[in-house]
């Protein structure tokens, strides 16, 4: 497939990486994304795909052990922290809230909560197990906001799966109140792990996120949509995304079945390279928190 200049600066300076779907292994087929060498954004080259069958997870949210659930929820109460910092309470919309547990906690803590998830079991969960009201089963892709103004916008690990970002970060900035927030969290393209591991890198994630960006970037696109960027973090998110990516690293490229051995060889990587991916800038994932301005 001929691909002709990088989307966001237009350079026609790139190389393409070839991978496939080596995290869920939903396919044997190949994919083929751009990496610009001016700006570094990663753009997937195949555009017309039907995602729908690599949305779909082996694990039903109501299959979900209690005790894994509230294990898991524990340690999500690091985003608590970090969002309290900057509000501590109001009217949040979660977007794509996985098995709800950000939403859980911000719920426990006394926020307003409305959901937006195009999974219906995800839905279902969160009505009968999570026991949430606000909730709409719609494509987050797509997001089509009623005209309530939110204090906070939050999206973990949502914007690289979008076609046409732009249009969706404009309907969100509209249902922000003025100087309120939009929470971000996003792989990052100018990574450590990128470099030694490119087009096995299980950040990519191929076919489902559609672009990668550096932080340099998704402030450049923010900033044009009338936010301000007024944090950025590297800290326990980036921490386990790191070794998320080493651990998936190591599954994937040596296709070994034992998960122990898996964990126990990607967590000797995690380590070996932790104090450099400690650096501001090298790590697998970041956190942006934007306000939208006047």
């Amino acid at each position: 497939m001929k691909y002709k200049a990088c989307s966001m600066c237009n350079s026609k300076n790139y190389k393409i990486l070839t991978t496939k779907d080596y995290n869920r292994k939903n396919s044997n087929k190949i994919y083929q994304y751009s990496q610009c060498y001016n700006c570094s954004l990663i753009s997937k080259v195949n555009k017309n795909i039907d995602l729908e069958n690599y949305y779909k997870t082996s694990l039903s949210p109501f299959d979900l052990p209690v005790k894994k659930f509230n294990k898991i929820l524990k340690k999500n109460i690091y985003f608590l922290k970090f969002f309290n910092k900057f509000l501590d309470n109001g009217d949040i919309l979660e977007i794509g809230p996985g098995f709800g547990y950000f939403s859980l906690l911000l719920k426990k803590n006394n926020f307003n909560i409305d959901i937006i998830e195009q999974d219906h079991d995800l839905c279902e969960f969160y009505k009968k197990k999570l026991n949430f009201k606000n909730i709409k089963e719609d494509d987050i892709f797509n997001v089509k906001l009623t005209d309530n103004k939110y204090d906070a916008v939050v999206a973990w690990q949502v914007i690289e799966h979008l076609k046409y970002p732009d249009d969706w970060i404009l309907k969100i900035r509209d249902s922000i109140k003025i100087n309120g927030f939009f929470f971000l969290s996003t792989p990052n393209a100018s990574s450590f792990q990128l470099k030694i591991m490119k087009s096995l890198w299980p950040h990519i994630d191929a076919p489902r996120h559609q672009f990668v960006y550096t932080p340099v970037l998704l402030k450049n696109i923010m900033e044009k949509n009338n936010f301000t960027l007024v944090k950025v973090n590297w800290g326990i998110d980036t921490i386990l995304w790191n070794r998320f990516g080493w651990i998936s690293f190591v599954k994937n490229t040596l296709n070994i079945k034992n998960k122990i051995f898996n964990k126990i060889l990607g967590n000797l990587l995690f380590l070996l390279f932790f104090p450099l991916e400690s650096i501001p800038g090298y790590g697998a994932s970041f956190i942006q928190v934007y306000k939208k301005n006047l």
